[in-house]
Protein backbone atom coordinates (compact mmCIF):
# COMPACT_ATOMS: atom_id res chain seq x y z
CA UNK A 1 0.00 0.00 0.00
CA UNK A 2 2.70 2.34 0.60
CA UNK A 3 4.48 1.77 -2.26
CA UNK A 4 1.44 2.40 -4.22
CA UNK A 5 0.95 5.62 -2.54
CA UNK A 6 4.66 6.98 -3.38
CA UNK A 7 4.28 6.26 -6.35
CA UNK A 8 0.84 8.46 -6.26
CA UNK A 9 2.37 11.49 -4.80
CA UNK A 10 5.41 11.01 -7.64
CA UNK A 11 2.15 12.09 -9.99
CA UNK A 12 2.91 15.65 -7.92
CA UNK A 13 5.58 16.54 -10.22
CA UNK A 14 5.21 13.83 -13.10
CA UNK A 15 1.58 13.74 -14.06
CA UNK A 16 0.55 13.19 -17.37
CA UNK A 17 -1.85 15.58 -19.04
CA UNK A 18 -5.68 14.78 -18.81
CA UNK A 19 -8.21 15.94 -20.08
CA UNK A 20 -11.92 16.69 -18.14
CA UNK A 21 -15.02 18.28 -20.27
CA UNK A 22 -15.35 21.67 -19.22
CA UNK A 23 -19.10 22.95 -18.41
CA UNK A 24 -20.28 26.23 -20.92
CA UNK A 25 -23.34 27.60 -21.18
CA UNK A 26 -22.91 27.47 -25.03
CA UNK A 27 -24.57 24.68 -27.19
CA UNK A 28 -22.01 22.50 -28.85
CA UNK A 29 -19.21 21.82 -26.36
CA UNK A 30 -15.67 23.05 -26.33
CA UNK A 31 -12.79 20.66 -27.03
CA UNK A 32 -11.22 19.06 -23.77
CA UNK A 33 -8.41 20.71 -22.35
CA UNK A 34 -5.21 19.83 -20.99
CA UNK A 35 -5.03 20.18 -16.86
CA UNK A 36 -2.54 22.78 -15.70
CA UNK A 37 -0.27 21.75 -13.02
CA UNK A 38 -1.83 23.40 -10.43
CA UNK A 39 -5.07 21.15 -11.42
CA UNK A 40 -2.92 18.23 -12.33
CA UNK A 41 -1.44 18.75 -8.52
CA UNK A 42 -4.82 18.89 -6.68
CA UNK A 43 -6.07 15.88 -8.43
CA UNK A 44 -2.72 13.67 -7.33
CA UNK A 45 -3.23 14.34 -4.03
CA UNK A 46 -6.97 13.80 -3.78
CA UNK A 47 -6.78 10.79 -5.74
CA UNK A 48 -4.46 10.01 -2.66
CA UNK A 49 -6.42 10.69 -0.13
CA UNK A 50 -8.91 8.60 -1.92
CA UNK A 51 -6.63 5.63 -2.14
CA UNK A 52 -6.36 5.66 1.68
CA UNK A 53 -9.69 5.93 2.12
CA UNK A 54 -9.95 2.65 0.13
CA UNK A 55 -8.71 1.30 2.82
CA UNK A 56 -10.69 1.53 5.41
CA UNK A 57 -7.57 1.49 7.55
CA UNK A 58 -7.86 4.91 8.78
CA UNK A 59 -12.11 5.21 9.60
CA UNK A 60 -13.77 2.96 7.85
CA UNK A 61 -16.76 4.74 6.40
CA UNK A 62 -14.75 7.70 5.62
CA UNK A 63 -14.61 8.19 1.95
CA UNK A 64 -12.82 11.46 0.85
CA UNK A 65 -14.24 10.98 -3.18
CA UNK A 66 -17.99 10.66 -1.84
CA UNK A 67 -17.99 14.18 -0.50
CA UNK A 68 -19.19 16.66 -3.05
CA UNK A 69 -15.77 18.77 -3.08
CA UNK A 70 -14.88 22.28 -5.04
CA UNK A 71 -11.90 23.19 -5.03
CA UNK A 72 -11.02 26.62 -6.22
CA UNK A 73 -7.49 27.20 -8.16
CA UNK A 74 -5.55 30.19 -9.05
CA UNK A 75 -6.55 29.89 -12.34
CA UNK A 76 -9.59 30.81 -14.36
CA UNK A 77 -11.12 27.18 -13.30
CA UNK A 78 -12.36 25.63 -10.23
CA UNK A 79 -12.51 21.89 -9.89
CA UNK A 80 -15.55 19.94 -9.42
CA UNK A 81 -15.60 16.61 -7.82
CA UNK A 82 -18.92 14.68 -7.56
CA UNK A 83 -22.24 15.27 -9.10
CA UNK A 84 -21.88 18.28 -11.20
CA UNK A 85 -23.64 18.67 -14.61
CA UNK A 86 -21.59 17.26 -17.48
CA UNK A 87 -19.06 16.01 -14.57
CA UNK A 88 -17.47 12.61 -15.86
CA UNK A 89 -14.65 10.11 -14.33
CA UNK A 90 -11.30 10.86 -15.72
CA UNK A 91 -8.98 7.97 -16.82
CA UNK A 92 -5.63 9.33 -14.80
CA UNK A 93 -7.23 9.83 -11.54
CA UNK A 94 -9.75 6.59 -11.22
CA UNK A 95 -10.44 6.79 -7.60
CA UNK A 96 -12.33 10.16 -7.68
CA UNK A 97 -15.58 9.47 -9.48
CA UNK A 98 -17.03 12.05 -11.74
CA UNK A 99 -14.94 15.46 -12.19
CA UNK A 100 -15.43 18.83 -13.96
CA UNK A 101 -13.69 21.80 -14.73
CA UNK A 102 -15.63 24.74 -14.24
CA UNK A 103 -14.91 28.01 -15.11
CA UNK A 104 -15.11 30.12 -12.20
CA UNK A 105 -17.63 32.82 -13.82
CA UNK A 106 -19.99 30.29 -13.89
CA UNK A 107 -19.74 29.83 -9.93
CA UNK A 108 -21.51 31.79 -7.50
CA UNK A 109 -18.37 33.38 -5.21
CA UNK A 110 -16.18 35.33 -7.43
CA UNK A 111 -13.72 34.10 -5.03
CA UNK A 112 -12.91 32.12 -1.85
CA UNK A 113 -11.39 34.72 0.62
CA UNK A 114 -11.03 31.86 3.14
CA UNK A 115 -8.98 28.46 3.17
CA UNK A 116 -12.76 26.99 2.79
CA UNK A 117 -15.95 27.22 3.07
CA UNK A 118 -18.48 24.51 4.12
CA UNK A 119 -22.19 23.90 2.40
CA UNK A 120 -22.40 25.79 -1.33
CA UNK A 121 -25.56 24.92 -1.84
CA UNK A 122 -25.36 24.25 -6.06
CA UNK A 123 -27.61 22.29 -8.50
CA UNK A 124 -29.73 21.22 -5.45
CA UNK A 125 -26.43 19.44 -4.03
CA UNK A 126 -24.25 21.03 -0.60
CA UNK A 127 -20.80 21.65 -1.74
CA UNK A 128 -17.73 21.71 0.51
CA UNK A 129 -15.18 24.21 -0.99
CA UNK A 130 -11.32 24.35 -0.64
CA UNK A 131 -8.98 26.92 -1.93
CA UNK A 132 -5.99 26.28 -3.94
CA UNK A 133 -3.01 28.48 -4.71
CA UNK A 134 -0.16 27.55 -7.23
CA UNK A 135 2.86 27.43 -4.48
CA UNK A 136 0.74 26.01 -0.99
CA UNK A 137 2.70 23.36 0.37
CA UNK A 138 1.29 19.75 -0.95
CA UNK A 139 1.61 18.06 2.54
CA UNK A 140 -0.37 21.21 4.43
CA UNK A 141 -2.69 21.15 2.32
CA UNK A 142 -3.55 17.40 1.77
CA UNK A 143 -3.61 17.31 5.44
CA UNK A 144 -6.09 20.12 5.96
CA UNK A 145 -8.22 19.01 3.31
CA UNK A 146 -8.82 15.16 4.85
CA UNK A 147 -9.60 17.65 8.20
CA UNK A 148 -11.96 19.76 6.91
CA UNK A 149 -13.68 16.51 4.34
CA UNK A 150 -13.88 14.92 8.02
CA UNK A 151 -15.62 17.53 9.71
CA UNK A 152 -18.04 17.14 6.87
CA UNK A 153 -18.55 13.76 7.15
CA UNK A 154 -19.22 13.98 11.25
CA UNK A 155 -22.53 15.89 10.46
CA UNK A 156 -23.69 13.05 9.08
CA UNK A 157 -21.86 10.11 11.09
CA UNK A 158 -21.74 11.33 14.49
CA UNK A 159 -24.46 11.66 16.80
CA UNK A 160 -24.86 14.79 18.24
CA UNK A 161 -23.01 15.67 21.53
CA UNK A 162 -24.39 18.00 24.37
CA UNK A 163 -23.14 21.84 23.95
CA UNK A 164 -20.58 22.66 26.14
CA UNK A 165 -19.64 24.97 28.48
CA UNK A 166 -19.10 28.21 26.85
CA UNK A 167 -15.74 29.31 28.59
CA UNK A 168 -13.31 27.29 30.26
CA UNK A 169 -12.42 27.23 34.31
CA UNK A 170 -9.20 29.53 34.11
CA UNK A 171 -9.61 30.01 37.62
CA UNK A 172 -9.75 26.50 39.06
CA UNK A 173 -5.92 26.36 39.79
CA UNK A 174 -6.09 22.73 41.00
CA UNK A 175 -7.36 21.92 37.45
CA UNK A 176 -5.01 23.91 35.75
CA UNK A 177 -1.99 21.95 38.11
CA UNK A 178 -3.45 18.48 37.18
CA UNK A 179 -3.70 19.41 33.76
CA UNK A 180 -0.18 20.40 33.52
CA UNK A 181 0.79 17.08 34.85
CA UNK A 182 -1.64 14.73 32.64
CA UNK A 183 0.17 16.64 29.44
CA UNK A 184 3.19 15.42 30.30
CA UNK A 185 2.53 11.89 30.85
CA UNK A 186 0.30 11.67 27.83
CA UNK A 187 3.13 12.92 25.94
CA UNK A 188 5.22 10.31 27.09
CA UNK A 189 2.82 7.48 26.57
CA UNK A 190 2.28 8.72 22.96
CA UNK A 191 6.49 9.11 22.27
CA UNK A 192 6.43 4.83 23.55
CA UNK A 193 2.73 4.05 21.73
CA UNK A 194 2.17 1.28 22.84
CA UNK A 195 -2.08 0.07 23.32
CA UNK A 196 -3.46 0.26 26.52
CA UNK A 197 0.11 0.95 28.35
CA UNK A 198 0.09 0.73 31.89
CA UNK A 199 1.06 4.49 32.47
CA UNK A 200 -2.93 5.12 31.41
CA UNK A 201 -4.09 4.14 34.78
CA UNK A 202 -2.34 6.78 36.33
CA UNK A 203 -3.29 9.47 33.30
CA UNK A 204 -7.19 8.01 34.14
CA UNK A 205 -6.58 8.81 37.67
CA UNK A 206 -5.83 12.39 37.46
CA UNK A 207 -8.67 13.07 34.82
CA UNK A 208 -11.26 11.62 37.02
CA UNK A 209 -9.77 13.04 39.77
CA UNK A 210 -9.70 17.12 37.90
CA UNK A 211 -13.05 16.38 36.50
CA UNK A 212 -14.52 15.75 39.66
CA UNK A 213 -14.05 18.83 41.33
CA UNK A 214 -15.23 22.14 41.14
CA UNK A 215 -15.23 22.93 37.88
CA UNK A 216 -15.04 19.77 36.42
CA UNK A 217 -18.59 19.43 34.57
CA UNK A 218 -17.56 22.67 33.05
CA UNK A 219 -13.94 21.56 31.86
CA UNK A 220 -15.08 17.81 30.90
CA UNK A 221 -17.90 19.52 28.67
CA UNK A 222 -15.08 21.64 26.72
CA UNK A 223 -12.76 18.54 26.71
CA UNK A 224 -14.74 15.99 25.64
CA UNK A 225 -16.23 18.09 22.78
CA UNK A 226 -13.18 18.98 21.46
CA UNK A 227 -11.42 16.09 21.74
CA UNK A 228 -14.18 14.71 19.95
CA UNK A 229 -14.44 16.74 16.71
CA UNK A 230 -11.19 18.20 16.37
CA UNK A 231 -9.05 15.43 18.45
CA UNK A 232 -10.78 12.90 15.26
CA UNK A 233 -10.60 14.94 12.97
CA UNK A 234 -6.93 15.48 13.69
CA UNK A 235 -6.30 11.50 14.43
CA UNK A 236 -8.16 10.66 10.79
CA UNK A 237 -5.78 13.89 9.49
CA UNK A 238 -2.81 12.32 10.84
CA UNK A 239 -3.67 8.84 10.23
CA UNK A 240 -4.23 9.82 6.07
CA UNK A 241 -0.80 11.81 6.05
CA UNK A 242 0.99 8.26 7.91
CA UNK A 243 -0.59 6.28 5.60
CA UNK A 244 0.81 8.36 2.63
CA UNK A 245 4.17 8.39 3.84
CA UNK A 246 3.76 12.25 4.28
CA UNK A 247 4.81 12.53 7.75
CA UNK A 248 6.60 9.98 10.20
CA UNK A 249 5.08 8.69 13.69
CA UNK A 250 7.95 10.34 15.93
CA UNK A 251 7.14 14.04 13.45
CA UNK A 252 3.44 13.70 14.89
CA UNK A 253 4.92 12.71 18.43
CA UNK A 254 7.14 15.92 18.76
CA UNK A 255 3.95 17.52 17.45
CA UNK A 256 2.04 16.22 20.21
CA UNK A 257 4.61 16.90 22.88
CA UNK A 258 4.99 20.83 22.14
CA UNK A 259 0.90 20.95 22.24
CA UNK A 260 0.52 18.99 25.68
CA UNK A 261 3.62 19.17 27.63
CA UNK A 262 3.48 22.69 28.16
CA UNK A 263 0.02 23.72 28.57
CA UNK A 264 -1.09 27.03 26.90
CA UNK A 265 -4.11 28.59 28.40
CA UNK A 266 -4.89 30.50 25.69
CA UNK A 267 -5.39 27.16 24.27
CA UNK A 268 -7.98 25.76 27.02
CA UNK A 269 -10.57 26.42 24.91
CA UNK A 270 -9.84 24.22 21.75
CA UNK A 271 -6.63 23.83 20.36
CA UNK A 272 -5.24 21.86 22.85
CA UNK A 273 -7.78 18.84 22.06
CA UNK A 274 -6.54 18.64 18.54
CA UNK A 275 -3.81 16.94 20.01
CA UNK A 276 -4.94 14.89 23.11
CA UNK A 277 -8.19 13.52 21.29
CA UNK A 278 -5.93 12.04 18.99
CA UNK A 279 -3.62 10.87 21.15
CA UNK A 280 -6.19 9.14 23.30
CA UNK A 281 -7.71 7.40 20.33
CA UNK A 282 -3.98 6.41 19.33
CA UNK A 283 -3.23 4.70 22.80
CA UNK A 284 -7.03 3.01 22.63
CA UNK A 285 -7.59 -0.19 21.50
CA UNK A 286 -9.33 -1.89 18.86
CA UNK A 287 -11.66 -0.10 16.18
CA UNK A 288 -12.70 3.15 18.30
CA UNK A 289 -14.71 4.73 14.60
CA UNK A 290 -18.15 2.95 16.02
CA UNK A 291 -17.74 4.17 19.54
CA UNK A 292 -17.16 7.80 19.09
CA UNK A 293 -19.83 8.24 16.38
CA UNK A 294 -22.17 6.51 18.77
CA UNK A 295 -21.40 9.67 21.37
CA UNK A 296 -18.44 8.64 23.24
CA UNK A 297 -15.56 10.85 23.17
CA UNK A 298 -12.22 9.83 22.69
CA UNK A 299 -11.42 9.73 26.94
CA UNK A 300 -14.27 7.51 27.63
CA UNK A 301 -13.24 5.03 24.67
CA UNK A 302 -9.74 4.85 26.17
CA UNK A 303 -11.76 3.46 29.79
CA UNK A 304 -13.77 1.34 27.96
CA UNK A 305 -11.29 -0.19 25.27
CA UNK A 306 -8.43 -0.64 27.77
CA UNK A 307 -11.23 -1.89 30.60
CA UNK A 308 -9.37 0.96 32.78
CA UNK A 309 -11.65 2.14 36.15
CA UNK A 310 -9.08 3.29 38.44
CA UNK A 311 -10.17 5.33 41.71
CA UNK A 312 -9.66 9.29 41.25
CA UNK A 313 -7.04 11.08 41.98
CA UNK A 314 -8.10 14.63 43.42
CA UNK A 315 -5.67 17.57 42.00
CA UNK A 316 -3.58 19.49 44.69
CA UNK A 317 -3.11 23.04 43.77
CA UNK A 318 0.33 25.18 42.37
CA UNK A 319 -0.26 28.50 43.19
CA UNK A 320 3.31 29.43 41.96
CA UNK A 321 2.37 27.43 38.67
CA UNK A 322 -1.25 29.31 38.26
CA UNK A 323 -0.22 33.03 39.35
CA UNK A 324 2.50 32.51 36.96
CA UNK A 325 0.50 30.95 33.88
CA UNK A 326 -3.20 31.64 34.89
CA UNK A 327 -2.53 35.03 36.57
CA UNK A 328 -0.49 36.99 33.44
CA UNK A 329 -2.93 35.12 31.14
CA UNK A 330 -6.70 36.38 32.78
CA UNK A 331 -4.44 39.88 33.28
CA UNK A 332 -4.06 39.86 29.18
CA UNK A 333 -7.23 39.09 29.11
CA UNK A 334 -8.51 42.36 31.30
CA UNK A 335 -6.33 44.14 29.24
CA UNK A 336 -7.75 43.91 26.04
CA UNK A 337 -11.35 44.19 27.55
CA UNK A 338 -10.74 47.25 29.43
CA UNK A 339 -8.93 49.33 25.71
CA UNK A 340 -12.13 47.79 23.87
CA UNK A 341 -14.33 49.63 26.55
CA UNK A 342 -12.26 52.86 26.01
CA UNK A 343 -12.10 53.01 22.81
CA UNK A 344 -14.12 55.53 20.83
CA UNK A 345 -17.09 55.44 18.36
CA UNK A 346 -20.25 53.93 17.83
CA UNK A 347 -20.83 50.85 19.36
CA UNK A 348 -22.55 48.68 16.62
CA UNK A 349 -24.15 45.26 17.51
CA UNK A 350 -25.97 43.39 14.67
CA UNK A 351 -27.56 40.45 14.19
CA UNK A 352 -27.82 38.99 10.90
CA UNK A 353 -28.69 35.65 9.26
CA UNK A 354 -26.63 32.88 9.80
CA UNK A 355 -24.81 32.38 6.73
CA UNK A 356 -22.00 29.73 4.60
CA UNK A 357 -20.37 32.70 3.22
CA UNK A 358 -19.09 34.31 6.15
CA UNK A 359 -15.50 34.06 7.75
CA UNK A 360 -13.24 36.22 9.17
CA UNK A 361 -8.93 35.90 10.04
CA UNK A 362 -7.36 37.04 12.49
CA UNK A 363 -3.82 37.85 13.99
CA UNK A 364 -4.70 38.93 17.66
CA UNK A 365 -5.24 36.63 21.03
CA UNK A 366 -9.12 35.27 21.27
CA UNK A 367 -11.09 34.13 24.07
CA UNK A 368 -14.58 33.43 25.23
CA UNK A 369 -16.53 34.84 27.51
CA UNK A 370 -18.53 34.33 30.28
CA UNK A 371 -21.75 35.19 28.29
CA UNK A 372 -20.98 32.80 25.18
CA UNK A 373 -19.38 35.57 23.16
CA UNK A 374 -16.18 35.12 21.23
CA UNK A 375 -13.28 38.07 21.48
CA UNK A 376 -11.29 38.35 18.48
CA UNK A 377 -8.64 41.33 19.98
CA UNK A 378 -6.71 41.57 16.25
CA UNK A 379 -9.21 40.91 13.62
CA UNK A 380 -7.68 41.64 9.93
CA UNK A 381 -10.55 40.93 8.01
CA UNK A 382 -14.60 39.77 8.84
CA UNK A 383 -16.42 39.20 5.44
CA UNK A 384 -20.61 38.18 4.77
CA UNK A 385 -21.30 38.27 1.57
CA UNK A 386 -24.41 36.42 1.85
CA UNK A 387 -25.00 40.01 3.74
CA UNK A 388 -22.63 42.59 1.78
CA UNK A 389 -20.97 42.89 5.38
CA UNK A 390 -17.10 43.94 5.52
CA UNK A 391 -15.40 44.66 8.70
CA UNK A 392 -11.39 45.40 8.96
CA UNK A 393 -8.50 45.52 11.50
CA UNK A 394 -10.41 45.93 14.97
CA UNK A 395 -11.49 44.37 17.76
CA UNK A 396 -14.90 42.32 17.96
CA UNK A 397 -17.20 40.33 19.66
CA UNK A 398 -18.68 37.59 18.22
CA UNK A 399 -21.41 34.69 18.92
CA UNK A 400 -22.28 32.18 16.38
CA UNK A 401 -24.09 29.62 18.50
CA UNK A 402 -27.43 31.01 18.72
CA UNK A 403 -30.44 28.96 18.43
CA UNK A 404 -32.75 31.98 16.55
CA UNK A 405 -30.74 31.76 13.08
CA UNK A 406 -28.89 34.41 13.52
CA UNK A 407 -24.95 35.48 14.77
CA UNK A 408 -24.12 38.43 16.57
CA UNK A 409 -21.31 41.12 16.13
CA UNK A 410 -20.18 43.90 17.79
CA UNK A 411 -17.29 46.34 16.96
CA UNK A 412 -16.63 49.99 16.76
CA UNK A 413 -15.96 52.16 14.70
CA UNK A 414 -16.90 56.03 12.96
CA UNK A 415 -20.32 55.91 11.13
CA UNK A 416 -20.05 58.09 8.26
CA UNK A 417 -23.98 57.28 6.66
CA UNK A 418 -26.79 55.15 7.33
CA UNK A 419 -29.44 54.26 4.69
CA UNK A 420 -32.98 52.40 5.26
CA UNK A 421 -35.21 51.15 2.55
CA UNK A 422 -33.01 53.20 0.20
CA UNK A 423 -33.47 56.25 1.77
CA UNK A 424 -30.47 58.23 3.64
CA UNK A 425 -31.00 59.20 7.46
CA UNK A 426 -29.69 61.69 9.66
CA UNK A 427 -28.15 59.73 12.47
CA UNK A 428 -29.08 62.33 14.93
CA UNK A 429 -32.70 61.57 13.80
CA UNK A 430 -32.93 57.67 14.00
CA UNK A 431 -34.51 56.35 17.38
CA UNK A 432 -36.36 53.29 17.00
CA UNK A 433 -37.55 51.83 14.05
CA UNK A 434 -38.68 48.63 11.48
CA UNK A 435 -36.76 48.36 8.08
CA UNK A 436 -38.94 46.21 5.24
CA UNK A 437 -36.37 45.99 2.80
CA UNK A 438 -32.53 47.20 3.05
CA UNK A 439 -30.16 48.42 5.36
CA UNK A 440 -27.07 50.05 4.40
CA UNK A 441 -24.00 51.53 6.54
CA UNK A 442 -20.78 52.64 5.95
CA UNK A 443 -17.86 53.40 7.82
CA UNK A 444 -14.22 54.08 8.64
CA UNK A 445 -13.13 50.18 7.84
CA UNK A 446 -16.95 48.90 7.89
CA UNK A 447 -19.88 48.45 5.77
CA UNK A 448 -23.04 46.64 5.17
CA UNK A 449 -25.77 46.60 2.33
CA UNK A 450 -28.07 44.21 3.95
CA UNK A 451 -31.39 42.74 2.05
CA UNK A 452 -34.65 41.81 4.20
CA UNK A 453 -36.49 43.01 7.42
CA UNK A 454 -35.73 43.95 10.47
CA UNK A 455 -35.79 46.44 12.98
CA UNK A 456 -32.71 48.97 13.76
CA UNK A 457 -31.87 51.60 16.40
CA UNK A 458 -29.29 54.23 17.66
CA UNK A 459 -29.35 55.47 21.50
CA UNK A 460 -26.57 56.62 23.84
CA UNK A 461 -23.77 55.48 21.07
CA UNK A 462 -25.12 52.24 20.21
CA UNK A 463 -26.50 51.34 17.04
CA UNK A 464 -28.40 48.26 16.64
CA UNK A 465 -29.40 45.99 13.79
CA UNK A 466 -31.52 43.03 14.22
CA UNK A 467 -32.59 41.14 11.55
CA UNK A 468 -35.68 39.07 11.01
CA UNK A 469 -34.60 34.91 11.38
CA UNK A 470 -36.87 34.35 8.53
CA UNK A 471 -35.17 37.02 6.29
CA UNK A 472 -35.54 36.56 2.51
CA UNK A 473 -31.01 36.34 2.61
CA UNK A 474 -31.29 34.23 5.72
CA UNK A 475 -28.76 31.05 6.08
CA UNK A 476 -30.25 27.73 4.18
Amino acid sequence: MSTTLRMLLLLLLTAACGHLPVQSSGAIPPAPLQLLPEEQEVLSLLELAAQVSASEKVWPGFQTQDLPLLVYCSGPRALALGPYPGAAPLPSYPSLGPVALVPRTQLPLKDVGSLFLSDLRLHGVGWFVMRHQAGDDPVDWYRTLVHELFHVYQKTAFVPGPRPACRYPYEDCANFTALAAEGQLLADLLDADQQCSPGLADYAASRLGRLGGASGAVAASIEDQEERLEGTARYVEVGYALEADLTTARAESVRARDALADPQPSKLQKWRYYESGRALLRLAKGSVAGWVEAGDAPFRVMLRSCKLAPPPAPPLANKSLCEARIGAYLERESSLLVAYEQATGTRLRLWLPRSTSSFYSNQGMTFATTDCRLFISGLQLFEDRQASLVVRKRPVFLQARRDDGLYYLEFKGKLLQLTVDGQALALEGLVDQAFGKSVGLNGEGFSLDFQGKGRISLKDGTLALEAAPQSPKGAE
